[in-house]
């Protein structure tokens, strides 16, 4: 039988004192992780934006007032076409402050015929409609068509006031707008609106606390695979962990809610935030720790 390894000399008398200083320093660099997210999370719920409603902006107060009165016309009904090709949507982009925003298509031509030019024409819209069945109230949403000055085209006008007499959802909101005048049929355009999350702050606190609890469980393995134990001091301690919070959650906030103007603000979508910087903490924390060990 080979012989028994031989058993390793016991550590110095000054080890376990220098690894518990060592360790109290990593241990003081998460408490100083653990009071700046606090801070920051309690900062970002109590001085943070507020949702309000806006009472002075009433869409349907832009409406020409000659746009959907009844007209007596011997004249033909005229076709207009309808909006195509790849630019065909109409996006209607709201700010984080939710005020009223007017967007207008490009000019749709009269099929066959004229009208007057300077033409204000009536049109009728449908719900706007979000991916999980919520419509945005019919009083904030507004639309007409105004006829060129040659009048051979037709202009449609949309106006979205997502924050009028109620806040609603955020997210985006996909409908349609069509010419309803006994003058003009036809101009049928798709209408897609985004609502941006009204605080930004919300979604980059929950990553950072999720990137955090990522960490900590990377800590802990690492912790308990490691023989003997290798805790760093203060600094490179600290250093370590902002720069994983920050490589964890930058670029997934980036791609599920700065790039993304149909971001909801719902429960699955923290879910997903959350597991995603979590996971990118952890994956981070090793190649950070070997480089912030470096002449350790």
């Amino acid at each position: 039988m080979p012989p028994e390894p031989p058993t390793p000399p016991p550590p110095p008398i000054w080890w376990k004192p220098w690894t518990w200083q060592l360790d109290w320093r990593e241990r003081s660099a998460t408490a100083v992780i653990l009071f700046l997210l606090a801070l920051g999370v309690s900062l970002a719920w109590l001085i943070g934006p507020t949702l309000a409603v806006l009472q002075s902006d009433n869409p349907n107060a832009l409406v020409p007032a000659s746009a959907c009165v009844t007209h007596q016309t011997s004249t033909a009904l005229v076709k207009v076409s309808s909006a195509s090709g790849p630019t065909a949507t109409l996006n209607v982009f709201i700010g984080r402050g939710g005020g009223q925003v007017q967007r207008q298509t490009s000019p749709l031509t009269i099929q066959s015929g004229s009208l007057p030019p300077g033409t204000a024409l009536c049109t009728s819209t449908s719900d706007f409609v979000r991916a999980d069945g919520e419509a945005l109230p019919s009083n904030q949403v507004a639309s007409w068509a105004r006829v060129s000055n040659d009048g051979t085209h037709v202009t449609i006008y949309v106006v979205v006031a997502p924050r009028y007499r109620y806040v609603s959802g955020f997210g985006g909101y996909t409908g349609t707008v069509s010419l309803d005048d006994s003058r003009a049929v036809g101009a049928n355009v798709p209408v897609d609106v985004h609502v941006e999350y009204y605080d930004i702050a919300h979604p980059v606190a929950w990553a950072l606390v999720a990137a955090f609890g990522g960490f900590v469980w990377a800590w802990f393995i690492h912790r308990h695979l490691t023989n003997p134990p290798d805790p760093q001091p203060f600094w490179a301690s600290l250093t370590l962990r902002v720069a994983v919070l920050l490589v964890a959650t930058g670029p997934v906030v980036n791609a599920q809610v700065l790039s993304n103007p149909d971001w909801e603000g719902s429960l699955s979508q923290y879910i997903t935030l959350a597991s995603l910087a979590g996971a990118a903490a952890i994956a981070a924390a090793p190649t950070f720790r070997v480089i912030t060990s470096r002449g350790h």
